[in-house]
């Protein structure tokens, strides 16, 4: 599926937080959506999920517009994963999981042999099968980070947009993360991202949209957006980009303020 956002701008009250945004979402791809805090990265995540409408433009999920599509199939089409990490209850990692096939439920909520495959698929791809009768509130921040991305990867979406997904976890489980999301997109996913940490745009995703005061600062493949003079720019840093081992990598220097 394609999603595309055309010329959108989303307001909160009266302020005006993304303005006149522009992107598509192709099939296989990973596309970062970098910028500094306040830059609006979240809010433009949330209208591309159709969960906050713009007052100005649309979003397309194959030419449709997401504001007139039935809840449930658009969650069948796009799972979205937010910032936030809370659970409020005190239930299993796998009926957290388990959550995640709610919109193909049938008229009596049976978990089918189809159900029980994608639990089981997401809780491998986030390393917690050993973890899957563990209560939620007895998770380390971490570990409920992974539970909540297994959540979003059972509902077995064409698109997946995830707000800071490596947020707590630790290094081994980030490169596990997006090792499956790359895998997602090489069977023909769409895949969002926000990230803080810029090497793994550089590394990870094919395409960068970097956002500074709610407008695309610069938006094209990830090499030719995170780039010294755009990160001085959007975050008001000197900062080179280097390599180390063939990957690249972000070397901040100091703050130009």
């Amino acid at each position: 599926m394609r999603l595309a956002a055309e010329n959108i701008s989303v307001r909160l009250g009266a302020r005006e937080v993304v303005g006149d945004a522009s992107l598509v979402i192709e099939p296989g791809e990973i596309v970062a959506v970098i910028g500094p805090n306040g830059a609006g990265k979240s809010t433009l995540l949330k209208a591309l999920a159709g969960l906050l409408a713009p007052f100005a433009g649309r979003v397309l999920l194959n030419g449709e517009d997401v504001s007139g599509l039935d809840r449930r199939r658009l969650a069948r089409a796009i799972a979205y994963l937010p910032q936030e990490r809370a659970v409020g209850w005190p239930v299993s990692v796998e009926r957290i999981v388990a959550l995640g096939r709610m919109p193909h439920a049938g008229p009596l909520a049976q978990v089918t042999p189809a159900d029980r495959a994608a639990i089981d698929a997401a809780l491998s791809a986030m390393d917690l099968l050993g973890l899957a009768m563990r209560r939620a509130d007895r998770l380390s921040g971490g570990e409920l980070a992974r539970a909540l991305l297994a959540r979003a990867l059972a509902q077995e979406a064409s698109i997946l947009i995830a707000d800071e997904p490596t947020a707590g976890l630790d290094m081994a489980h980030v490169l596990q993360l997006f090792t499956h999301l790359e895998r997602l997109a090489a069977a023909g996913h769409g895949i969002v991202v926000a990230v803080h940490d810029l090497s793994l745009a550089l590394r990870h995703c094919r395409r960068s949209v970097l956002l500074h005061d709610g407008r695309i600062l610069a938006a094209g493949p990830s090499a030719d957006v995170v780039t010294s003079e755009n990160l001085a720019r959007a975050f008001g840093i000197s900062a080179r980009i280097g390599k180390l081992d063939d990957v690249s990598i972000v070397l901040a220097e100091r703050s130009l303020t």
